[in-house]
């Protein structure tokens, strides 16, 4: 004998929210990295002759850190999915969280719940940017002449 269990509407509601972040973002990465690739692929598999030089089917130039945002997003998303985190409700946050580049270079994807305090508590003001500047060019300076 089959039991069904029938899901909530929060738990459909969670699963459509999952799957949609997941194609959005699988999308849009397939979207500029492979879609010529496969295209290209298919047709020159079933052509009978060779496409003619200089042609292309969609010319754009990929977006920087395409994979990092896309990846960063999808773990965001994920963690929300699991409970593991809380949707966070400024966007501001999200924003940050996703743009956040210096965690880039130091390792792998950081999950929102390792950085959600440091976000939280963060403080805008005049003299934070000017140190921030000061900062960033002062690193610039030792990458280029160093």
């Amino acid at each position: 004998m089959i039991v069904r269990r029938r899901l909530s509407k929060k738990i459909v509601t969670r699963r459509l929210f999952l799957f949609g972040s997941l194609f959005w973002n699988l999308g849009v990465l397939f979207a500029f990295k492979y879609f010529n690739f496969f295209l290209d692929s298919f047709t020159s598999l079933f052509l009978n002759h060779p496409p003619s030089e200089g042609y292309f089917f969609w010319n754009v130039i990929i977006p920087v850190g395409l994979s990092f945002y896309t990846f960063q997003t999808m773990s965001y998303s994920i963690d929300v999915y699991q409970k593991t985190i809380k949707a966070n409700k400024n966007i501001i946050e999200f924003l940050c969280f996703v743009s956040f580049f210096p965690q880039l270079v130091a390792g792998p994807i950081v999950r929102y719940s390792i950085i959600q305090n440091q976000l939280s508590k963060r403080q805008v003001s005049w003299e934070g940017f000017n140190k921030g500047v000061e900062r960033f060019c002062k690193g610039l300076f030792k990458k280029v002449a160093i």
